[in-house]
């Protein structure tokens, strides 16, 4: 049975998750419930580092400041003075009992959301009859620095060194950043990317890969540095039966700035790639195809395609971008509800009910369209 079948719509896809919402939760307790209260104790802890942290920068401009309002004759290099050594004071108090709060627990916390994701992801794919595999990042940490004797300045370096490195630099994701730089999906300039959940799902004999995704552009530094958030959402390439010999692009249309068609557009119509025009109004507007290979672009964006790829358009308003390169298809989508590294704050049907269907609605739409693919 194909899942537009089984899950013909949003309202069917609610439907389904209330009836089994009670299940899952009472799964997710039996599987992370035992540290549900140590892993809500230490997200406090982590909020209160944050605020030590911002004191320790904040605390000398103010002891400054305020000397400035009851000493007005006070000199300016005793000010100077005074400001550098309650900064290295505050640092020192502040910065070290914050980052103690800030590595406390870090385990706890990265079991519960593992375990919780691990559950949740499961249970998706069993309500969409598909086989998947959810890729987690594992945290890579030289636990022999850990030990009793090492500072909390070693153990918050040891963490975020690890945290990092597993991200940045694991197999997985040096693949997706493989494919999204085969996909020409993004024609701006980037150089800083996060990836988070990465997830796998049979389709037939192919496979479907999905992933959290942002994407940034970052100049400069110090006071001149220019952030540009240039894509946060889901990405994902699905293995084609057999492989295109030209390429095609459809885009949805947007504003003018953002991910949206223009941007996008101006960055691909060179060269022989050229927009082509289907002669149906409903979706003319909306969405844009350019290739250079009209016959096969033809043949690859059926009517049905391009159907589902208007009513997910209109119900979600996100510029979609998706391109047909060799034998993969490539998606991006912008969704501002993925949590990265993040999961839940307590086990409650309602919390997780939420977080489950930030996953399959977009998830429910993308099998629609890979159901659609002649190719």
């Amino acid at each position: 049975m194909e899942l537009k079948e089984k899950i013909p719509h949003k309202a069917a896809l609610l439907e389904l998750v209330s009836e089994h919402i009670s299940d899952i939760t009472a799964e997710v307790r039996s599987e992370v419930g035992h540290l549900e209260s140590e892993y809500t104790k230490f997200r406090r802890y982590h909020r209160v580092s944050v605020l030590l942290i911002a004191f320790a920068f904040l605390l000398p401009n103010f002891v400054v400041f305020f000397l400035g309002i009851y000493f007005t004759n006070l000199p300016i290099l005793w000010g100077y003075v005074i400001g550098i050594l309650t900064g290295f004071v505050s640092l020192g108090f502040c910065g070290y009992y914050g980052g103690a709060l800030l590595i406390s627990g870090y385990d706890v916390i990265q079991q519960f959301h593992k375990g919780v994701d691990k559950i949740i992801f499961n249970k998706i794919f069993d309500l969409f009859g598909v086989k998947g595999t959810l890729v987690t990042h594992s945290v890579v940490i030289d636990k022999k620095t850990l030990d009793l004797d090492a500072s909390k300045w070693v153990q918050l370096y040891e963490i975020l060194r690890g945290h990092f490195h597993s991200l940045k630099q694991s197999p997985e994701s040096d693949k997706v950043l493989s494919l999204l730089s085969t996909s020409e999906l993004v024609t701006e300039p980037f150089n800083h990317t996060r990836i988070d959940n990465v997830f796998q799902i049979a389709v037939g004999e192919t496979q479907l890969c999905v992933s959290e995704l942002d994407v940034k552009n970052v100049t400069g530094s110090g006071k001149s540095q220019a952030k540009k958030d240039i894509f946060k959402g889901y990405f994902v390439s699905y293995t084609l039966k057999h492989s295109c010999k030209g390429k095609t692009f459809i885009s949805t249309e947007g504003d003018l700035h953002g991910f949206a068609h223009r941007t996008y557009w101006s960055g691909l119509t060179v060269g022989d790639i050229k927009e082509v025009v289907f002669n149906w109004s409903e979706f003319e507007n909306l969405l844009h195809v350019a290739t250079n290979n009209e016959a096969e672009a033809r043949e690859i964006i059926t009517a049905v395609f391009m159907h589902d790829l208007y009513n997910w358009w209109v119900a979600q308003g996100t510029n979609i971008r998706i391109s047909f390169v060799g034998d993969q298809l490539f998606m991006l989508f912008p969704d501002d509800q993925i949590r990265f590294e993040e999961t839940i704050t307590e086990i409650e049907e309602k919390k997780l009910q939420e977080y489950l269907l930030t996953i399959a609605v977009p998830l429910l739409n993308v099998l629609y369209l890979i159901e659609d693919i002649r190719v």
